[in-house]
C-alpha cells in the first residue's frame, strides 16, 4: 500500500500533469484565435446562417442534456433559410436505452464489421425514429442536410440511419456535415473558386516507411499487398499513441506499412492533369514543410494525405499525421546549428500556425482524422478545424478504424464522380463533375453494393462504406 507521503506525491503528480494538459489546450485555442477569431466564442445571428442556405438545405442538429439524477433529456433543431428555427423536445427512448445511450450504441456497431447487419439495421431504424423522424415537418422539401453532431450523435454517420419504409438517410439526402453553424455559415460566405474546376493542381501523398527495412518493400507486389491490405485500421493503443507522439522513435517504427495507400495514390493521380505525387521516403516532413515556406502548398486545389493518423483525445494540438519516419536529419546537429528539428510528424498545431492554404478539398485517408478533443459546441477538436482555420473549404475525414483496399475504391470513386472524369453515367448524372457532398455520397453507394469477382459484396457492412464524412463546404 501507499503510505501518505507516496499517495500525496500521486496526487499532486496527477494535479501537475492535468495542469499541464489544461495549460497546452489554452495555448492551442489561441493559435486557433489568432489565425481566424470567428471561431474563438462568436456566433453568427440566425438572419446570418439563413442566409448561407438555399431553400433545398436545411441545417440539423441536436443537444443532449444530464439532469440531476442522470437523467438525461435530449432535443433535435432545424434551420432553413427562413422562419423561426424549429425545436422538438425527443421522446424518451422505448425500452431501457436512453436516446444518447442509443446513438452511441449504433456509433459502436457501425463501427465494428463484426456486429450483424441485421442488428446495425434494428439500432439504425430505432435511432431515425428517435432523431430525425420527430423533424420530419420541419424536413418537407429538403435535399440536402448540413449536420451539427454533438452529445451522443458525435461519431455517428447519420447517413447510415433508416426510415420507417426501410430507406437509408443517405438516400434520401445528400449529407455533410460542420462544427458548427458558424463555421459552416463562415465557410459559406468565403465563396468558392471562381469559374470552371479544373481536374488539376493536386497534391497526393501517401506510403511513408516508418522504418528502414519497409524501404525494401517491392512496390506493386500483390503477395505483400495482401499482407498489408487490411491493415491501416491497425492503429496502437492509447498509451503507445502517446508515446509515439512525444517522439518515441521505437513506437512509430512499429507502424505497419500501409502498402494499398500507393495504389490508392498512383490510381488516384492518373484523374488528374496535374498532380505532385510524394510517395516512399519522398513523402515527408521535410518537404511539406519546405511547400508550406515557399507558399507552395497554397498552390493546390486538392490535397490528399494517405497515412497513419495519431490522435490525442487530450491534447488536440499533438495529433499528427505519420510521414516517412527513415532518412531523417540527424537531431543532434540540427539542435547545435540551430535548425529545425524533423520528426516525421505534422501535428495539428503546426498545420495551425504554418500552413496557409488555399484548397477547395482535403482529403485525409487515414483513421479516425474526423476525431479529437469533444468541446461543447464545437463537436471534435483536431484535424478538421486545423485544415479549415489553414485555409482549406472542406475535407473527408474518416470516424474510426478504416479497412486498406475499401478506403482505396471509396476514394478513386469519389475522385472520379468529382472530377467528372468517368464515362459512364452514374446516380442521373452524365460524366460531369458533380460537387463533393454528392460525389462522396454516390461513391459510398456505389461501395455498399461493390461485387468482387465471386459475386459477393464485401462492403456491404456500414463499417466499410459510412466511415468517411465530408465536413465544410459541400459545393
Amino acid at each position: 500500500a501507499d503510505t501518505a507521503g507516496d499517495a500525496g506525491e500521486r496526487v499532486e503528480g496527477a494535479r501537475n500533469q492535468l495542469l499541464a494538459t489544461e495549460a497546452e489546450w489554452s495555448a492551442f485555442q489561441c493559435e486557433i484565435s489568432a489565425r481566424h477569431p470567428v471561431t474563438e466564442g462568436e456566433a453568427f445571428s440566425l438572419e446570418r446562417v439563413q442566409a448561407s442556405l438555399s431553400e433545398r438545405t436545411a441545417l440539423i442538429g441536436w443537444l443532449d442534456a444530464e439532469l440531476p439524477g442522470a437523467e438525461r433529456h435530449a432535443w433535435a433543431y432545424a434551420v432553413r433559410n427562413s422562419g423561426p428555427v424549429t425545436w422538438v423536445r425527443l421522446a424518451p427512448a422505448a425500452g431501457k436505452l436512453s436516446a444518447f445511450d442509443r446513438a452511441r450504441g449504433l456509433r459502436q456497431s457501425v463501427a465494428d464489421p463484426s456486429t450483424p447487419e441485421a442488428a446495425v439495421i434494428q439500432e439504425a431504424k430505432a435511432l431515425w425514429g428517435e432523431r430525425i423522424e420527430p423533424l420530419g415537418c420541419a424536413l418537407e422539401g429538403i435535399e440536402e442536410l448540413v449536420v451539427i453532431p454533438s452529445g451522443g450523435m458525435l461519431r455517428v454517420p447519420v447517413e447510415v440511419l433508416i426510415d420507417r419504409e426501410g430507406t437509408a438517410l443517405g438516400e434520401r439526402y445528400a449529407v455533410s456535415y460542420a462544427p458548427s453553424a458558424t463555421i459552416h455559415t463562415w465557410l459559406a460566405e468565403r465563396g468558392t473558386r471562381p469559374g470552371k474546376r479544373e481536374a488539376g493542381g493536386a497534391l497526393l501523398v501517401g506510403d511513408p516507411p516508418f522504418a528502414e527495412f519497409q524501404l525494401a518493400a517491392v512496390a506493386g507486389d500483390a503477395e505483400g499487398a495482401q499482407t498489408e491490405i487490411a491493415l491501416r485500421g491497425l492503429v496502437p493503443e492509447a498509451a503507445t499513441i502517446r508515446s509515439a507522439l512525444s517522439g518515441n522513435t521505437e513506437a512509430l517504427a512499429s507502424l505497419p506499412r500501409l502498402a494499398g495507400t500507393r495504389e490508392e495514390i498512383l490510381t488516384v493521380a492518373e484523374l488528374f492533369s496535374d498532380a505532385t505525387v510524394l510517395l516512399g521516403s519522398e513523402a515527408s516532413e521535410e518537404t511539406l514543410v519546405e511547400m508550406a515556406e515557399t507558399g507552395v502548398l497554397g498552390r493546390f486545389e486538392t490535397i490528399h494525405l494517405a497515412t497513419h493518423a495519431l490522435v490525442d483525445d487530450a491534447q488536440p494540438g499533438r495529433s499528427a499525421l505519420i510521414l516517412s519516419q527513415v532518412e531523417l536529419p540527424d537531431p543532434l546537429r540540427a539542435a547545435v546549428s540551430g535548425a529545425r528539428i524533423y520528426d516525421g510528424l505534422v501535428t495539428v498545431t503546426e498545420i495551425v500556425r504554418e500552413w496557409e492554404l488555399n484548397a477547395d478539398l482535403v482529403t485525409l485517408s487515414a483513421c479516425e482524422t474526423g476525431l479529437g478533443k469533444e468541446v461543447r459546441g464545437e463537436g471534435y477538436i483536431g484535424f478538421a478545424h486545423a485544415f479549415l482555420q489553414a485555409g482549406a473549404r472542406s475535407l473527408v475525414v474518416s470516424l474510426w478504424k478504416v479497412e486498406d483496399r475499401a478506403t482505396a475504391l471509396l476514394m478513386h470513386r469519389f475522385y472520379e464522380n468529382h472530377l467528372g472524369t468517368c464515362e459512364r453515367e452514374r446516380a442521373g448524372h452524365a460524366a460531369e463533375p458533380m460537387t463533393k457532398v454528392e460525389a462522396l455520397r454516390e461513391a459510398k453507394q456505389w461501395l455498399r453494393t461493390y461485387a468482387d469477382h465471386t459475386g459477393r459484396h464485401p462492403y456491404e457492412h456500414p463499417y466499410f462504406w459510412s466511415a468517411f464524412i465530408l465536413v465544410g463546404d459541400p459545393g
